[in-house]
This record gives C-alpha cells, structure tokens and sequence, in this order.
C-alpha cells in the first residue's frame, strides 16, 4: 500500500528550496484516500494516516515564525554592546530599565471574546471604529536590577512621548527613592512598533 500512496502523492509533493530532505504535499489526506479508492484500494483516512506519518515519514506541520527578515551588518557588535554596558551600570547599582508596550485593549462597547451569565443579551457595536482615545495602551517599564515592573496604563497613541511619559512616572514613583545616587539611567528599546526608541543612556 505505501508505494501505491507514495506514487499518489509524488505529482503534488515539493521540496523545500532551501533543503532538500523536506518534503510537503498540498493534498489533503481525505482527498488522497478517495483517490485510492477509486483505483481499488479498501482504505479509509485513519489508515492512510498511519502510512503517510508512520511509513513515509511526514507529519502534519504549522508554520513558525523563526527565520529573521533583517540581517544587519553589525548586529552583533550591537548586542556586545549593549552587553558591556549593562554590565558596567549593575557593576555601578545603577538602574537599567527594559521598556516595551504591551498587548493593546479596547475600551467601549465593543466585542469581546468570552461570554456573560444573563438573563438578556449583551449588544455591542457591529463595527470595531476605535479612535485613539478608545485603545488602552499598557506600558510596562521592568527594573532588571531589582526584578520588578512598574506598569503604566494610557489611552492614546503608542508614541515616544508615551514611552517618555512612563519613565519619568516610573522615577517619580520609584525610581528616585532607589537610585537617588544613580547619575544616569540605561534604557533597553527593542525597536519595534511605533516607538523608535533604541538602547539608550539617559
């Protein structure tokens, strides 16, 4: 049977570009076991299962996101970087702080996921048109000395000026009363998003 299923599916099995040894087949596997079917084979798709995963050595896989689309040339010499400086401010006691927003939600009527105990419906609005105001914006800042967060929620853009903003509460509230000393501060910015930020000295 599994020459029959290999013959089957070899017209629609790929190989990766990148390495040979992968292959992959876009046929499902209740559409390859009709198709043997009708060449006269008594197979149902648990059984075609059994020879494509166990005897042929496919498997059903997801995507996953792993590969980097950017490859700059120094990248490395950034992180060694960024190392020695963290290094030499814990060698100091003075603070480093890692910055990033967080997962955004949006306030108002509308949907969702999850459901409501009640004796009526829950109506929401049939579009999700969320202005700025509407979208809370959880900004965390992570004292990576004393291993403890400080969170800021905000209602608005996820800009600079709101990274700015939740530092210097971070400070106001905690900052100056452990690091008084401190004559600057280090920021760890991935980048990403809006922000812009990098890796700064402060």
């Amino acid at each position: 049977m599994a020459p029959a299923v290999e013959a089957l599916i070899e017209r629609d099995t790929a190989g990766s570009p990148v390495d040979e040894s992968i292959r992959w087949t876009n046929r499902s596997v209740p559409e390859l076991a009709e198709e043997l079917q009708a060449q006269g084979f008594q197979i149902g798709p648990d059984a075609l299962r059994r020879i494509l995963f166990g005897e042929l050595g496919l498997s059903r896989r997801q995507a996953f996101k792993d590969e980097a689309t950017c490859n700059f040339e120094h990248r490395d010499e950034q992180f060694q970087y960024i190392a020695q400086l963290r290094a030499e401010y814990e060698r100091h006691d003075w603070p480093v702080l890692s910055v990033d927003t967080k997962k955004k939600e949006i306030l108002g009527d509308f949907f969702h996921k999850g459901r409501a105990i009640t004796d009526g419906q829950v109506r929401v609005k049939d579009h999700d048109f969320v202005t700025a105001e509407q979208r809370l914006v959880p900004y965390g800042v992570y004292d990576t000395r004393r291993n403890e967060a400080f969170m800021y929620l905000a209602r608005g853009a996820d800009t600079s000026q709101l990274a700015c903003d939740a530092i210097r509460r971070w400070w106001n509230r905690m900052g100056q009363d452990l690091y008084w000393y401190a004559p600057q501060l280090l920021l760890l910015c991935d980048c990403g998003g809006e922000q812009r930020l990098p890796s700064i000295c402060i």
